[in-house]
């Protein structure tokens, strides 16, 4: 089985296939060299070419593979998903795919559930009965509740089994157990008061402050939470992850040497809450120590995604000069166009070669598309290249007056600064 855990930095088409690749070679060290050179081809070739060469591989060798794809919800990228029903039309027999998703993927599944190709395992099946929630409750969380007391649980929480796993934790908290469950309401929204007043409350202040400032990270390690908490070493940050794992506190190891962790999705939701609601000024600067973390590591995506998400739109630009060689080498064209073109007017004036140089790569991005692609992306290319005759200096003036005609090589990466006469004061 090759499991591929999914995050929302990886609705990137490249991205994306370099990770399943990546997951399959694990379980078959050989496969998919073609695919991956056929990838990060700086052609940028379609997609369906690089499957086809790894699903070729793939039925060259009979026996059964399950490529599983965790948190596939995260996925929005059309591409990725019409490269996926291109996956799924021509699935060889020993190749299995299983999605898991909070939502329904934008796939024909009517037409998969005719053929007989589909099995779907829904909140229904996932849910706990009575006989389960009452069996976890009492055995697995340690709680001698009344059949009463779990037949209430059990219905409030419709079986939604983290649903149960936040109650059970409280109620260690509560020596009335029947009061308790009696107030309980199963909705997210209770659900994550209760994690922000009955779970975080009676933690050390230390340790609240820990969980708070973490919270910004998707995934972490013992040296990108100091980077983030500015704590004085690396050690004391992994003490601390291991003391949330041994406390069940929603600390999820992505690894099997306890380096790498990830919060409960909704542990995260209700961390995150709180953090902006009782420390606001402090989330910029969390994300802009993550980033530098990052761009110490050259270690792009996630740096400028912090980056902007500290609305710090000049050092974005800044990584995003840095990166643009790499990202356009690997043909991920269309993430560093949507990140220069969120940048504020203001900004992308100072970095017009970068603004310029993406609109290109991606406009060659678009004749290479798909027609069902191709015809989604000309509105984009039209706006792109709208705001940028706005942005750019009148026939009067000349950019880099010094180096008018100056060639811009890949190596620079489209790199250069320069100022927009129409944005100086």
């Amino acid at each position: 089985m090759a499991w591929l855990s999914l995050e929302e930095l990886d609705d990137d088409p490249i991205r994306f296939w370099d990770l399943v690749i990546a997951a399959l070679r694990r379980c078959r060290p050989a496969l998919g060299e073609t695919a991956l050179t056929l990838l990060h081809s700086p052609q940028s070739l379609p997609l369906s070419i690089c499957l086809a060469a790894l699903l070729q591989e793939v039925e060259q060798n009979a026996q059964d593979l399950i490529l599983l794809l965790d948190d596939y919800h995260v996925i929005s990228d059309q591409t990725i998903i019409d490269s996926m029903l291109f996956l799924i039309e021509h699935l060889p027999t020993s190749l299995h795919l299983v999605l898991i998703s909070r939502t329904d993927p934008d796939l024909p599944l009517s037409r998969l559930r005719v053929r007989g190709q589909l099995l779907e395992i829904r909140d229904q099946d996932l849910r706990f009965s009575k006989p389960e929630a009452a069996s976890f409750l009492r055995d697995a969380m340690s709680l001698p509740l009344s059949e009463d007391n779990v037949s209430t649980l059990s219905q409030r929480t419709e079986g939604w089994i983290a649903g149960l796993h936040l109650a059970a934790l409280s109620l260690r908290k509560r020596p009335d157990h029947a009061a308790f469950v009696k107030d309980f309401a199963g909705t997210h929204r209770h659900l994550l008061d209760y994690v922000q007043q009955d779970i975080l409350a009676p933690l050390p202040e230390s340790l609240q402050n820990f969980l708070l400032q973490t919270a910004i990270l998707p995934r972490m390690n013992a040296a990108l939470c100091q980077a983030v908490t500015e704590a004085p070493g690396e050690s004391e940050s992994q003490q601390r992850l291991q003391a949330l794992e041994q406390a069940n506190l929603f600390l999820v190891p992505l690894d099997e040497q306890r380096r790498w962790y990830r919060y409960h999705d909704l542990f995260r939701e209700a961390l995150l809450a709180r953090l902006h609601s009782s420390h606001p000024q402090l989330v910029p600067l969390l994300h802009l120590r993550a980033a530098r973390f990052y761009e110490a590591r050259s270690e792009w995506r996630e740096a400028i995604t912090h980056a902007l998400a500290a609305s710090d739109h000049v050092y974005a630009a800044s990584l995003m000069e840095l990166a643009a060689g790499s990202f356009w080498s690997r043909g991920e064209t269309k993430t560093l166009h949507s990140w220069v073109f969120s940048l504020p007017d203001a900004v992308l004036c100072e970095h017009l070669y970068l603004a310029l140089g993406a609109a290109f790569r991606f406009f060659d991005a678009v004749n290479l598309s798909s027609q069902e692609i191709y015809v989604g992306m000309v509105t984009q290319v039209e706006h792109t290249f709208t705001r940028l005759e706005a942005l750019l200096p009148t026939p009067h003036t000349r950019l880099r007056q010094e180096q008018p005609h100056r060639e811009i090589s890949k190596a620079e990466g489209y790199g250069s600064s320069s100022v927009c006469s129409n944005c100086e004061p």
